[in-house]
């Protein structure tokens, strides 16, 4: 009778342990797929807010990269961007009064890059940014829809900093000032 007893007994232990495990492992599991789900909501709304902001910022002229037709000539790769900015919805008006090669410009700003990090995180060796980096400042009268970008009017002077492919010998705008200052 005893040993009916401590079989009994032990098989409720058994059981008990078993149904606890169980419990366990089945709530450490809501909490697993509530934190995953938890953490894939929070990662879709931050990509949602950064695609907004980025809209936003598209929108109100913050963000715009320049539309251009890349060409062998810089002078012509930036005039198609500046022709381009015409075709945009807050640009009222665009006169392109001169586009040209600025070699002083050039020279700094090969000197800038020459060895730097970002240089180095594009690939861009020195002698690559030698040949194929340089500076045309373009100076253009414009008016914008203020209803749709923040942006002022009037005349600008800009300097475009362009990149040559060394295979299509094509320039491409890579990035620009905001204002007259080559260096901005």
């Amino acid at each position: 009778m005893r040993e009916k007893v401590v079989i009994t007994l032990y098989d409720s232990f058994t059981n008990i342990d078993d149904r606890f495990l169980q419990e366990v492992a089945f709530q450490s599991s809501r909490i697993k797929k509530g934190f995953f789900k938890k953490r894939v909501l929070l990662i879709a709304a931050i990509m949602g807010a950064i695609l907004l902001c980025g809209f936003a910022a598209y929108q109100a002229g913050i963000f715009d990269p320049w539309i251009q037709k890349t060409s062998t000539s810089p002078t012509e790769t930036v005039q198609s961007a500046l022709e381009n900015q015409m075709k945009k919805d807050y640009t009222l008006e665009l006169r392109i009064k001169e586009i040209v090669v600025d070699q002083d410009a050039t020279e700094r700003v090969k000197q800038q890059y020459k060895g730097s990090e970002l240089a180095e995180e594009n690939g861009w060796s020195d002698s690559y940014l030698e040949d194929n980096l340089i500076a045309v400042r373009a100076e253009y009268y414009v008016v914008y829809d203020h209803q749709k970008t923040f942006l002022k009017d009037g005349d600008v002077e800009q300097y475009f900093f362009l990149l040559r492919d060394e295979k299509t010998q094509k320039w491409m705008i890579w990035n620009n000032t905001a204002s007259g200052d080559p260096f901005y």
